[in-house]
């Protein structure tokens, strides 16, 4: 694997089997687990339940569909003629290098995703949690929106191209400990033009923190419960209540 993820029983033997079929692609599904995989948090990341071949004239549709999950590298099984022949060099910094050689161009034959998740996603330890802001704003719609081939329709899909516009996406990220006032002087204030968008947006990096969170933890609860992935990033925060005062106790 590409980190400290987890390859399931069968995952192997299934791709082995699938190869002989001449895929250009072949994506595999993945459950998600907390830190320790001692619990799945979610089931599926792809919400498919039969496996599903996309000919290269339905390269726009596996765009929509997959786009968002392909950001796990280790889903990704590509021939390696193709992957040597496509530009990778204008993808690099952009941290998502293999997104960025997957969808350049269609595939000359068909892709394959296995809908059986064969792959365990760890959750909360990435190494670039402290980038989280500047990717997913910032790095990942700009690669997204880069993909000429795609209308905008396909794009927005998968990412807004001005992410950070989004009021609700950056209140979520003040009660993940993801953005503050140095995040939107860096990242935000030079983007923008609309003092509405200024005014708001230097207010949720002002608003403190530990509130957010708490609001953050009332959504994920109650609202949007699909996974427990939102919950995670809450109680990972240092605005979380236990880590907060925890903290201020320490400093004391």
């Amino acid at each position: 694997m590409s980190d400290d993820d987890v390859l399931k029983p069968g995952a192997i033997q299934i791709v082995l089997e699938k190869i002989i079929f001449n895929y250009s692609l072949i994506i595999v599904n993945a459950e998600v687990r907390n830190t320790d995989l001692s619990k799945v948090i979610d089931q599926r990341r792809l919400r498919i339940s039969h496996d599903r071949i996309y000919a290269p004239h339905e390269f726009e549709n596996f765009f929509m569909e997959t786009g968002d999950f392909l950001t796990f590298i280790g889903c990704v099984i590509i021939k390696k003629s193709l992957w040597d022949e496509r530009e990778k060099g204008k993808y690099f910094g952009s941290s998502f290098i293999h997104v960025g050689v997957i969808f350049q161009k269609p595939f000359p034959a068909d892709i394959l995703v296995i809908a059986e998740p064969y792959l365990e996603i760890r959750y909360g330890n990435a190494e670039w949690s402290p980038r989280a802001f500047e990717i997913w704003l910032f790095k990942w719609p700009q690669l997204i929106w880069s993909f000429a081939n795609m209308p905008d329709e396909a794009k927005k899909r998968v990412t807004p191209k001005e992410a950070y516009l989004y009021y609700l996406r950056i209140m979520l990220y003040r009660a993940k400990g993801g953005y503050s006032i140095n995040e939107y002087r860096k990242f935000i204030e030079p983007k923008l033009k609309s003092k509405r968008d200024k005014f708001i947006l230097q207010m949720i990096a002002r608003t403190p923190g530990i509130l957010l969170n708490f609001a953050g933890l009332f959504y994920y609860s109650f609202i949007c419960t699909k996974t427990g992935l939102g919950l995670i990033d809450m109680r990972n925060s240092k605005f979380y209540y236990k880590n907060y005062f925890k903290n201020i106790f320490a400093r004391k």
